[in-house]
């Protein structure tokens, strides 16, 4: 039996490059991922409620799994404007982000060159205009959001999705 998941086997005296390290955490990542979409699917699993402010919404802090495994954590409340269009109904979506954080000199540089020697996981909340249904866009509706006179009217959860096996 063959899988596609392939990790480093380290021995005693092995020169570690920095693709292997690469494909120790790649490894790791993966299953992780495929253990998410597999077992559990994606959604919504705890939080992330939507409470108006105007032309606002406030992001209650939660957690979800992406459509691609890929776990979301909102750790504190996030303010978004979400008036973009007037007189409309707007999507509110989170997906799965990284950031490059801790730059480090980069070894013999001499302009001041830096390299960042860590990746935060966070996430991106964007309004949609119109659903997503491919991969290749992987947001996790938290509302439909209704939108008149510059305000918000209505939050309606009705292409919010939630992990099987959880409710709102």
């Amino acid at each position: 039996m063959s899988t596609s998941f392939e990790r480093p086997r380290f021995f005693p005296g092995q020169l570690l490059a920095v693709d292997d390290l690469a494909q120790e955490q790649k490894y790791f990542r993966e299953k992780l991922r495929r253990h998410n979409r597999m077992l559990h699917g994606w959604g919504i699993v705890s939080g992330l409620e939507l409470t108006p402010e105007g032309s606002k919404l406030v992001v209650a802090p939660g957690y979800a799994l992406g459509p691609d495994g890929d776990e979301i954590s909102i750790e504190q409340a996030t303010t978004i404007d979400v008036c973009t269009k007037d007189d409309a109904t707007v999507y509110l979506a989170v997906r799965y982000a990284e950031e490059l954080t801790t730059p480090v000199p980069m070894p013999g540089s001499e302009a001041g060159e830096v390299e960042y020697s860590r990746i935060r996981d966070s996430y991106e909340l964007k309004v949609l205009t119109e659903l997503h249904t491919s991969h290749d866009e992987p947001w996790v509706v938290l509302g439909d959001v209704v939108v008149s006179g510059g305000e918000v009217t209505d939050v309606k959860e009705r292409h919010r999705r939630y992990v099987p096996g959880q409710t709102g």
